[in-house]
C-alpha cells in the first residue's frame, strides 16, 4: 500500500494546475486505477477490490487509496483539492471566487470535548463530544500536529478528552454532490 500511495501521491503532484474541476477529478481517479492495476492481486486478496469490477468497486478504491495518499502527501493532496475547489487550501493565491462564504476561513479554532465516535470513509472523523454536551465531527485530511503518533495510534483516543485546533473549509462531496463545510482537524492532543 506504501508503493502504491507513493504512486498516487507522484501522479497527483504531476497533474497540471490549469485542469477544470472535473478533469481533476477525472485525473485523480486514472491515477488511482493506474497505480492500483500492478497489484490487483493483492488489493483482492486483502480488500476484496477486484479490479475487473471496478466499475462497481472504485468508490472502495479511491476510499482506502484516498486515505493512504493524504496521509502519505498532504500537501500534494491539498494541490488537488485546490485545483477540484479553488481558494479552500490555505494557498489562496486563486481568489477569483466570489460565492465564497464567510463560513469558510483558515482561522484556527479551538474545541475541547470527549472523543465519543471515531470512523474511517475516505478520511479519519473523530466525532468530539463538549462539556457542555455538543458534538461536533472533526476531519483528518492533512497532516496534523500531534504529540501522539497519530497514525498508528488514533483509535487509542477513543473516549479520551482532547483539546484540538481546527478550521471550517467548504468541499465538495461528491456522495451529495453538493459543497458543504468541514472542521479539518489542525492539531489534537490528550487533555
Amino acid at each position: 500500500m506504501d508503493n502504491l500511495s507513493n504512486d498516487v501521491c507522484n501522479c497527483i503532484a504531476n497533474l497540471p494546475d490549469s485542469l477544470k474541476p472535473e478533469e481533476a477529478q477525472m485525473k485523480l481517479g486514472l491515477c488511482m486505477i493506474e497505480a492500483a492495476y500492478p497489484y490487483k492481486n493483492q488489493l483482492k486478496k486483502e480488500y476484496g477490490i477486484n479490479m475487473d469490477k471496478i466499475d462497481t468497486q472504485g468508490e472502495e478504491l479511491g476510499k482506502i487509496i484516498g486515505l493512504k495518499a493524504a496521509m502519505k502527501c498532504p500537501d500534494t493532496f491539498m494541490k488537488l483539492v485546490d485545483i477540484v475547489e479553488p481558494g479552500t487550501s490555505t494557498n489562496t493565491s486563486n481568489t477569483t471566487q466570489t460565492n465564497q462564504s464567510d463560513e469558510s476561513d483558515t482561522i484556527n479554532k479551538q474545541f475541547n470535548g470527549t472523543v465519543t465516535k471515531i470512523d474511517s470513509g475516505n478520511f479519519i472523523t473523530f466525532s468530539v463530544r463538549s462539556p457542555e454536551g455538543k458534538t461536533e465531527k472533526f476531519y483528518w485530511i492533512t497532516k496534523v500536529s500531534s504529540k501522539t503518533d497519530l497514525a498508528n495510534n488514533y483509535n487509542k483516543f477513543l473516549s479520551k478528552e482532547v483539546s484540538l485546533s481546527y478550521n471550517s473549509q467548504e468541499i465538495f462531496d461528491p456522495r451529495i454532490n453538493e459543497y458543504r463545510f468541514v472542521n479539518v482537524l489542525n492539531a489534537m492532543d490528550y487533555k
